[in-house]
């Protein structure tokens, strides 16, 4: 790599932190491509050389965000999932991933440049959650759809995080982690029978 395509993307990286850092505080509407640009260091003119406009800063802060919410999947049955737990709460306290609720309600104007990204995003994380439920033997609720299922856990996991952002001093969130998986066990047949 030569130096200069090595600057350019040490430049595109430190506007995309400091956009990250920006829209999570602010908001995407309340941040403006001069604040990113003093935030970053960067001039300003570079900003639309890198990302054409402010939409297009935008979705590339999104998209960065969420490949870096991705996790890997877990094992299969209660073990895999208590294991995968951790991994969890340390995702949820990733600062992208505030940035991802902040920019939730933009997400859900129909014109929004991001929608399509938010929707690949959820799409994603609920296909692997139903892809462990489809490979965990001996569920109680083997009956229940497991893509339906899937959206009904996420939903826990997307309200589990939304609370203990808004309240992180209240919220227990590995105990309230623990306390999910308890509620799924709690009728679980792990040998089978």
């Amino acid at each position: 790599m030569s130096r200069r395509h090595e600057a350019s993307q040490e430049s595109r990286e430190r506007i995309l932190d400091a956009a990250e850092q920006l829209f999570a505080e602010r908001g995407f509407v309340e941040t403006s491509l001069v604040d990113v640009a003093e935030r970053s260091g960067i001039s300003r003119g570079s900003i639309p050389w890198h990302f054409t406009n402010k939409v297009g800063l935008l979705m590339a802060v999104v998209e960065r965000a969420t490949e870096r919410g991705r996790s890997p999947l877990v094992a299969p049955g209660l073990d895999g999932l208590a294991a995968g737990l951790g991994e969890v709460a340390d995702r949820f306290r990733r600062p992208h991933m505030a940035l991802l609720h902040t920019l939730l309600s933009e997400a859900t104007r129909d014109a929004s440049p991001i929608a399509a990204s938010y929707r690949r995003y959820h799409e994603r994380d609920r296909a692997d959650i139903a892809e462990w439920l489809a490979a965990t033997p001996s569920r109680p609720d083997a009956e229940i759809d497991d893509e339906a299922l899937a959206v009904l856990l996420y939903g826990l996991f997307i309200g589990i995080h939304v609370q203990w952002r808004v309240a992180p001093d209240r919220i227990d969130l590995e105990a309230t982690l623990a306390a999910m998986t308890a509620l799924l066990a709690s009728g679980w047949d792990p040998a089978g029978d």
